[in-house]
C-alpha cells in the first residue's frame, strides 16, 4: 500500500488522521503546506522549520551557524509529509507557556531570537518524510466495518492486506 492508495485514505479517515499529513508547496510569496487529504490548511501553514524553508538571515544572525538548508538542501515542494511540530515538548501545557506553530513559549531558550518569517526549529511545523515500508496501518477490530464502508465511498476495492 501507498500513501496514494485509496486503502490507506479510508484508513487515516477511520483513524482520524487526516490533519497529519500535508503537500509542501511554494508560491510567489515562499513555502507553506496544505493538507493532503482534505480541503484546508493547518493553522500559520507558512510558519515552517528550517528543513522546509529558507531562512535567509538566522545563520548571520547567529555568528555563522549553518542551517540544515546549508548543509543538505531543503525538502521538495509538491511531496506529502507527515506532520509534527518542533514545540520543546511544551505543546500541551497551559497556554501561556505553551510552544506551538507560530507562537513560541515567551521564556523558550531555543526561541530566544524567534522570528515569524525565520522561526529556526522552534514553534514551527516540521515535516517528516514518510518511508512507507515503516507505516502502521493497524485498525481495532470494531473500526473494520466502518473502514470498509469509508473505502467503499472513496471507490476502493475491498482486498486483502
Amino acid at each position: 500500500m501507498n500513501i496514494f492508495d485509496k486503502r490507506f485514505q479510508a484508513y487515516l479517515r477511520v483513524a482520524g488522521k487526516l490533519n497529519s499529513y500535508v503537500y509542501l508547496r511554494e508560491d510567489e510569496k515562499g513555502r507553506y503546506i496544505e493538507y493532503a487529504f482534505k480541503e484546508g490548511a493547518p493553522h500559520d501553514n507558512r510558519c515552517l522549520a528550517w528543513y522546509a524553508k529558507s531562512h535567509p538571515t538566522y545563520s548571520e544572525r547567529h555568528g555563522g551557524w549553518p542551517t540544515p538548508e546549508m548543509n543538505y538542501g531543503l525538502q521538495k515542494v509538491d511531496k506529502i509529509y507527515k506532520l509534527t511540530a518542533f514545540d520543546c515538548g511544551r505543546s500541551f501545557l497551559v497556554p501561556e507557556e505553551r510552544c506551538t506553530p507560530g507562537s513560541p513559549w515567551k521564556d523558550c531558550h531555543s526561541a530566544k531570537d524567534w522570528r515569524y518569517d525565520e522561526p529556526c526549529k522552534c514553534a514551527c511545523w516540521y515535516l517528516e518524510t514518510i518511508n512507507e515500508d515503516e507505516m502502521d496501518f493497524t485498525l481495532r477490530a470494531e473500526q473494520i466495518d466502518e473502514y470498509l464502508k469509508v473505502l467503499a465511498e472513496l471507490g476502493g476495492k475491498d482486498e486483502k492486506f
